[in-house]
């Protein structure tokens, strides 16, 4: 990539010197003031200049291509006193010399890092997202925040109202001899709020938080329906490893914080189907690997930073069953276009249809190497699939949904 100077050299060492000399005056002129009654240095400090101006000349990027931008380089301009008096030609000599002088590529490479990491430790912010600590970043949509100081808590004659909605969904299933459970991923806020800063802080202590408020609730009202809620495993798990369970720069858990609610959900299933067996580590390829495309907050924010910096567990199971889709993303009987998905598993065992959102993308691996046959429906509205679950028959149905948009199903009174 890197040549010795052009055939053209001629014509751009005296441009490049009456534009550097024009730039470099002011600073040469002080420089040299500052040597008064000092010739030998004077003429040291002249002759060091002026090899710093040419020397670069000898060192000129002559690729046709920046592989690190992936554009094409500026070209040497056409010289003549049209482009000269117009003030095309200094703007072209510019833009040929910043595109191709020595190093630039290597310059580029250390802005970019510089720009995609480091950069973070300012703080960045709109409406949607904002940067914490450490690249940390984090959503504001959806109340995210006012969630995690403990706004937005249900009202308490809400809870019974729940209770209800949760109980009659159940009851309905029931009916079709299907069981259900209810998992709530939690919030990122939840698990690592102690990068959010900006003196956002939790303003009650754990376990009082919205959801975890419902689950206790339910429980001491002994109620049928008991949402799995993996905070606390989450947590457990977080302060045990230093494996990261979110993205720093996306809303979702990482493959292995979905693993960590996977365990949490098999838990409560393995009560009522006790042949099924958990998917354990061993069963389990471990790789680090740096995630390379921009997060969801990230792109929020417009910026350019790549999702990874933090090296990140993925977790993915080995194929011993061997699952795989025999449907994506088809367009269903109810009009609505949404993402479905189906996977079969030759060797499982048990029917299984889920309702989820996108932290449920994550799941899929685990639990379509568990069970024979899953269908994934990316909604929280289950009365509008009742056709559905009952002409498929199901063993069981799963709701998951991300714990600060729980209340589009504790509130579904369409059972």
């Amino acid at each position: 990539m890197w040549q010795e100077l052009p055939s053209h050299s001629g014509k751009i060492l005296i441009p490049w010197m009456l534009l550097s000399t024009a730039l470099l005056y002011q600073p040469l002129q002080k420089g040299l003031n500052t040597l008064k009654g000092k010739p030998t240095e004077k003429i040291i400090f002249a002759i060091t200049c002026i090899i710093l101006l040419v020397l670069p000349l000898f060192h000129l990027n002559m690729a046709e291509k920046s592989e690190v931008e992936n554009r094409n380089l500026a070209i040497f301009p056409q010289i003549s006193l049209k482009a000269f008096y117009e003030g095309t030609l200094t703007a072209n000599l510019e833009n040929y010399f910043n595109d191709r002088f020595f190093g630039r590529e290597l310059y580029v490479k250390i802005s970019n890092l510089y720009n995609g990491g480091m950069t973070l430790n300012k703080h960045y912010e709109n409406s949607r997202a904002l940067s914490g600590r450490d690249n940390w970043l984090f959503y504001k949509g959806d109340d995210s925040l006012e969630l995690y100081q403990n706004m937005h808590l249900f009202k308490s004659n809400e809870y019974p109202v729940i209770q209800k909605n949760l109980e009659s969904m159940k009851n309905w299933l029931e009916d079709y001899e299907i069981k259900f459970y209810v998992i709530y991923p939690p919030n990122k806020e939840d698990v690592y709020g102690e990068y959010i800063g900006r003196g956002i802080k939790k303003r009650i202590q754990p376990d009082t938080d919205r959801i975890s408020l419902v689950v206790n609730y339910l429980k001491s009202h002994e109620s049928s329906v008991i949402p799995i809620y993996p905070l606390e495993a989450m947590l457990e798990e977080k302060n045990r490893s230093d494996t990261f369970l979110y993205y720093k720069t996306d809303t979702h858990w990482s493959p292995y914080g979905a693993y960590i609610g996977y365990k949490a959900l098999m838990n409560v299933i393995g009560n009522d189907f006790i042949d099924v067996d958990t998917l354990l580590s061993e069963n389990m390829d471990f790789t680090k690997k740096v995630k390379l495309d921009n997060g969801d907050l990230a792109q929020m924010l417009d910026m350019d930073f790549t999702q990874e910096m933090q090296d990140v567990w993925y977790v993915e199971p080995r194929p011993i069953n061997g699952w795989h889709y025999i449907l994506k993303e088809e367009q269903l009987a109810s009009k609505d276009t949404i993402d479905y998905r189906r996977t079969v598993n030759p060797h499982g065992k048990y029917k299984v249809i889920i309702f989820r959102d996108s932290f449920g993308i994550n799941l899929l691996p685990y639990l379509s190497e568990t069970f024979r046959d899953v269908s994934y429906y990316w909604t929280y509205d289950i009365d509008k699939y009742k056709d559905i679950i009952a002409r498929e028959k199901p063993d069981f149905v799963i709701l998951e949904s991300v714990s600060r948009l729980a209340q589009y199903s504790l509130f579904n009174d369409r059972f």
